[in-house]
């Protein structure tokens, strides 16, 4: 192969990857999954504002995250239960800590609201 095909292949490669991974997930922000995706919980407010959620990619799209930066943060979250038209109180004052560049998601165990790791990392 010679140099100029190898240049034009890498910036092809380089391109299409741009173009299918979301801008959002290049930064230095957590990503906390919530109803959207999954959760029972839906994220109302991160430290007593409203969530910054990211953003779609190009070409591929990806379910709406909450993002958040590095440390400590303080959330407000609403239950959600698809099945119950019952819409509790919203759970205020939960603390968690998140590392950058990582995707949490919420579950509940035993009532109670717990971020976790995803393992898909």
């Amino acid at each position: 192969m010679n140099y100029r095909k190898a240049i034009v292949i890498f910036f092809i490669l380089v391109f299409t990857v741009l173009l299918v991974t979301p801008f959002s997930l290049l930064g230095n922000k957590a990503f906390i999954g919530d109803y959207i995706v999954g959760s029972p919980y839906e994220v109302v407010s991160v430290d007593g504002k409203p969530p910054e959620r990211a953003k779609h990619g190009i070409v591929i799209t990806v379910v709406p995250l909450v993002k958040v930066t590095e440390g400590k943060h303080i959330l407000t979250l609403q239950e959600k239960d698809i099945d119950s038209k019952n819409i509790n109180a919203p759970i205020e004052n939960v603390e968690i800590y998140v590392k950058a560049r990582k995707r949490y998601r919420l579950i509940n165990v035993n009532g109670l609201p717990i971020i976790e790791l995803e393992n898909k990392q």
